[in-house]
Order: structure tokens, then C-alpha cells, then sequence
């Protein structure tokens, strides 16, 4: 494997990855990504990869929708309570994923486990986590993290989860099931465009409650993208409000993203606060719960954050 820098044009040559076999036309197949200093780099692989470690939802799940969970020696990180789900698509598939546990795994356990490449976030390859890009490279590992992770993109888009979608099918010549993937939420904006055209654009914030702190998704974050994609009319106050300020604001509609099992406790917590009961929200009870997989680094539960969203903005839109 090959590493360079896009940005300065200089080849890392001590990124060269010993003892990876071209595998017939294909490849080798590069794509761009980042360092632990959030410099971009191009990775080029001579080989699909064979031995896959992958933290959070968004790697797990794009793996297990390509049809790769023989590839995953190892997983982790926080995961949506469907994964556990009897009916859960990709049941069969995650239970020979060797799941550890929500918390991120040691160096150690991962280093036992000899990946041929880590996906993860921008915090994976901290020295304090599982260890820089640099660390990895050195033992001829790959790494690849989210780009819509932990504040390397000022501003976050679809379209970047679109890319690292496309980006697995092209590591691991899956590229039809990957732009499948990216076709149905293509579709699925398209749909929802072409029915709410003449409806009216509803003030619409998400928030996440915190330790009694509100943190506020505005346009530069995937769900701000994602709501102005459908429609609405995004509310961007800054990176967290207070309740007066969220009271002035007056939002129409309000989405809280939750992780866990039960994002409804939030939804009844806000429609029952007292402080809050003037919001014309509140009053008209459109506040909803969305998992934060669907809406932050999410990858294939894009999808579900779009049908998640517009359900809230449009009750009563055709169903697509």
C-alpha cells in the first residue's frame, strides 16, 4: 500500500506496504483520505483487504452491506439497539462479525488480531486510542476514518457519506453494491423533493441534551444538510443555546438525537418541561426522537435518518 500527500504532493515512501499481491485487473484502486493531523492523503491498495477491524456503526454496517463480514477479524463502538434485533437485516452477518463492546478495544487486543486495515473515526487513531495513522502505517496496516468524524470537515454534507460508501465498495471491488446503496437515498431525496415542493418550509432544529446542555445540529453538520435536502427551514443558533434561547428561537418542529435504547424518555422529558411549554413544538407536539447513527458519521443509516426526518417534518406525505 501506497500513501501520498494530495495536498503537498509528496510521497510518503516509508508508507509502502511490503508483501501485497496485485489481484488480477482490478487493482491497484486508491482513494483519498486523512491523517491523525486531518491532512488529507491518498491510500492505494494492491489487494482487497483481508483482515478488517471496525469501530462503530457506520463501518460495521457499510461491511455487512457489502456482503464482507468474512473480512472482519474484530468490531466495536457504540452501535444502534437494531443490530441486536431478532429481524435485523444484517443479523446473520453481525454475529460472525466478532462484536467486543460498545467501548473502543485496547491497542493490544487489535494488535493480536493483525488487521490489514482499521476503519474508524478521526478519534480512533489518536496516540490516546488505538494510536495514529503513522503508528499503523509503520506496521503496514491501513487506516481509514470517517471524514464526517470528530470536526475534520468544517462542514459535513450527504455527500460525504455517500463517498465513503462508494469509497468500501471501491477498496473492496464492490462497487455495484455500494452505488445501489447510494442510489436509494439519492432516490429517496428526489422522491420527497418532488412531493413537499409547494409545501410550507417548517422551522426545524436538532438538538442533543447533554449533562443539562443543549448542543445544537446546524447547517454545517450532516443533519443540517440532510433537513435543508428535504425541505426544511434549519435553525442554526450556534454550537449550544440555553432554554431561553431555544424558547426565542421557537422552533416548529424539533428533533432530539439520542444514543441508547430509548430515545423516547427525551421527547417526554422536553414535551413535559414546564420551562419549555410555550415552543410551538411542544404545543403542536411535533418533537421527535432520531439515533444519533442515523444522523452523525451514520454511512448506510443515512437512509433511515432521511425516512426518520421526513416523517417528522411532513406526517402525512405519501410514503415512498
Amino acid at each position: 500500500m501506497l500513501v501520498v500527500c494530495a495536498a503537498c504532493g509528496t510521497t510518503l515512501k516509508d508508507a509502502v506496504q511490503p508483501g501485497l499481491q496485485s489481484n488480477g485487473d482490478y487493482y491497484p484502486v486508491a482513494v483519498d483520505n486523512y491523517n491523525s493531523n486531518k491532512e488529507r492523503i491518498e491510500i492505494s491498495f494492491q489487494h482487497a483487504p483481508q483482515r478488517v477491524y471496525a469501530l462503530h456503526q457506520n463501518s460495521i454496517e457499510t461491511l455487512l452491506a457489502l456482503g464482507l463480514e468474512d473480512r472482519i477479524v474484530g468490531c466495536a463502538g457504540d452501535i444502534p439497539p437494531t443490530f441486536k434485533n431478532a429481524d435485523y437485516k444484517y443479523r446473520e452477518g453481525f454475529s460472525k462479525a466478532n462484536y467486543s463492546d460498545t467501548r473502543n478495544p485496547s491497542l493490544e487486543d487489535v494488535l493480536i488480531l493483525k488487521p490489514d486495515l482499521i476503519l474508524g473515526w478521526h478519534s480512533t487513531f489518536l496516540e490516546k486510542s488505538l494510536g495514529t495513522t503513522n503508528f499503523w502505517r509503520e506496521r503496514s496496516v491501513a487506516t481509514y476514518m470517517a471524514a464526517t468524524s470528530n470536526g475534520i470537515l468544517a462542514k459535513k454534507t450527504v455527500e460525504d457519506e455517500y463517498r465513503y460508501i462508494l469509497d468500501m465498495g471501491k477498496i473492496f471491488n464492490r462497487q455495484q453494491e455500494a452505488a445501489a446503496i447510494v442510489k436509494a437515498m439519492e432516490d429517496q431525496f428526489k422522491f420527497i423533493s418532488v412531493q413537499t415542493a409547494q409545501k410550507t418550509r417548517p422551522k426545524t432544529m436538532v438538538i442533543e441534551m447533554i449533562n443539562h446542555r443543549i448542543t445544537v445540529y446546524g447547517n454545517n453538520q450532516l443533519a443540517g444538510n440532510m433537513l435543508t435536502r428535504l425541505g426544511a427551514d434549519v435553525i442554526d443558533s450556534g454550537a449550544t443555546v440555553s432554554y431561553e434561547e431555544l424558547i426565542a428561537l421557537n422552533p416548529d418542529v424539533l428533533f432530539i438525537a439520542y444514543m441508547g435504547d430509548d430515545g423516547q424518555k427525551y421527547v417526554d422529558q422536553l414535551l413535559q418541561s414546564e420551562a419549555l411549554a410555550s415552543l410551538a413544538c411542544v404545543q403542536n407536539r411535533r418533537v421527535y426522537s432520531i439515533p444519533l447513527t442515523c444522523m452523525y458519521a451514520s454511512a448506510t443509516q443515512t437512509l433511515d435518518g432521511i425516512r426518520i426526518f421526513t416523517a417528522g417534518l411532513y406526517p402525512n406525505l405519501e410514503k415512498f
